[in-house]
């Protein structure tokens, strides 16, 4: 039977550990037969348990199922506060102080410098 890529990661990932596949079985509550049926690709229902596959091989979910690895998204510079000059430029396309697409005037108030806690005001110069 054919191996799927995903159970090749998983079991390459046990043998760099040292890790056998009883103690693995034991590690996600199954049995040895169970791992061994996956490993012989007789089943598939260790799809359900990669969370805890994933967390004994130390391997993201979406690596076991890609085999890509993806880069964390950026963390905010303020913890949770978000760049609002990035957020901007998102939607309307860069610059802070410009017109919009929709005839909006984006400006700064004083002290709104990123990350010094001023307020944006957004005009609507066609009014």
């Amino acid at each position: 039977m054919h191996v799927s890529p995903d159970l090749e990661r998983i079991f390459y990932r046990l043998k760099e550990m040292g890790l056998e596949q009883k103690a693995f079985a034991q590690a996600l509550g199954t049995t040895d037969k169970t791992v061994s049926a996956w490993k012989t690709g007789r089943s598939k229902s260790y799809t359900k348990y990669l969370p805890q596959i994933a967390k004994v091989i130390d391997m993201p979910v979406e690596y076991i199922l890609t085999g890509e690895k993806k880069e964390p998204a950026p963390t905010p510079k303020n913890g949770d506060e978000l760049d609002r000059d990035a957020i901007m430029a998102a939607f309307i396309g860069g610059d802070m102080d410009r017109e919009t697409p929709f005839g909006m005037m984006c400006t700064n108030t004083p002290g709104s410098r990123p990350n010094s806690g001023g307020k944006r005001k957004i005009r609507n110069e066609s009014l």
